[in-house]
């Protein structure tokens, strides 16, 4: 079902792309049958509606989508065929209130969290990075899980995206939910997520970031918990600037804060690790992927096919560049 789901919505961006709205809003529907909660199917029919010269119907499709779970005004404003709504008014309502279209949308968040994390949990706010914690731990190991994740925040501001938490710039970002769980949230959590094969001595699944919800969840407070809320700011950063990433430069960056030493300022200094000592075996033996080959692996196989290699080698890249003081640099370009 999620592969006819995803085969749908390409043939409906293929139809758009062809200058045919109506072909598009025909798969997109067949696609919402499948997904009848994908506030994206609703965005794409909105825009499908407003090709169409219907600019009432586009607005409603619009708010459905926002009332499931879209809440991107960067995407709005650049969408240009949206152009066709921008004067209606219950658009421009939309627009003007947009600060509490994102706080409905963390308070909803926040509730479907509390249904699946309930008992003996706190929650702590933090107005400057848009983040509300939701933890079973207990006070000191929160407080230090936070200030770990406020090095990230602060190495990442530094080195990646400057102007990140500047209060002009960010009114439009999305809340997330960051949950600390108990053992037993976090298993049902993994399970209902991965599957029931989750749950073996052999996994390896410490937490997760889940974009579309803006929920991260991770029972380890420590490397994963890193890993996953640089991805939750990696993710903000390209929402405003209307990018997608491959899948090297994101779990790249990812790994980059799963290990470090401290500066002299106290601050998070990415450190060789194990994903290193994988490079070195790897380079002994000749085999080690350059640039232009790890940069040429599509987004799924990254992931399936020889995948801590991968891991290890994009974290290798960005090593090289913090090294050379060069990974600003890098990020700005």
């Amino acid at each position: 079902t999620k592969e006819s789901a995803e085969r749908l919505a390409s043939w409906a961006w293929e139809a758009m792309e062809k200058g045919d709205p109506a072909k598009a809003e025909s798969l997109l529907r067949r696609q919402l049958k499948l997904q009848p909660q994908n506030f994206v199917v609703y965005y794409n029919l909105a825009c499908t509606r407003a090709a169409q010269r219907d600019p009432p119907g586009a607005v409603k499709l619009l708010k459905q989508a926002i009332e499931l779970g879209f809440c991107d005004a960067y995407q709005l404003r650049r969408e240009g065929v949206l152009d066709a709504i921008r004067q209606e008014p219950e658009y421009q309502r939309l627009i003007d209130h947009w600060d509490e279209v994102l706080l409905a949308r963390r308070d909803a968040n926040l509730k479907s969290v509390r249904s699946l994390f309930k008992n003996g949990y706190k929650e702590i706010t933090d107005e400057r990075m848009r983040v509300v914690y939701r933890t079973a731990f207990d006070e000191r190991s929160t407080k230090d899980a936070i200030a770990e994740l406020d090095r990230v925040a602060a190495f990442a501001e530094t080195h990646l995206f400057p102007d990140l938490f500047d209060p002009a710039l960010s009114k439009d970002d999305a809340w997330v939910t960051v949950v600390l769980p108990s053992k037993l949230d976090f298993a049902k959590w993994a399970i209902s997520l991965y599957g029931p094969n989750v749950s073996t001595g052999n996994s390896t699944v410490g937490g997760a970031y889940e974009h579309d919800l803006k929920r991260l969840v991770s029972m380890d407070l420590g490397a994963t918990l890193r890993h996953e809320f640089l991805h939750m700011l990696h993710y903000r950063h390209i929402t405003r600037q209307g990018q997608s990433c491959p899948a090297w430069v994101l779990e790249g960056l990812g790994c980059l804060v799963e290990d470090y030493d401290l500066g002299p300022a106290n601050e998070l200094v990415p450190a060789t690790s194990w994903r290193t000592n994988i490079l070195k075996r790897v380079e002994k033996l000749g085999n080690l992927p350059t640039l232009e080959k790890l940069a040429k692996i599509p987004y799924t196989p990254f992931f399936s096919q020889r995948p801590l290699l991968n891991y290890a080698a994009a974290r290798g890249e960005f090593m090289f560049l913090f090294g050379q003081g060069k990974l600003l640099e890098w990020s700005k370009a």
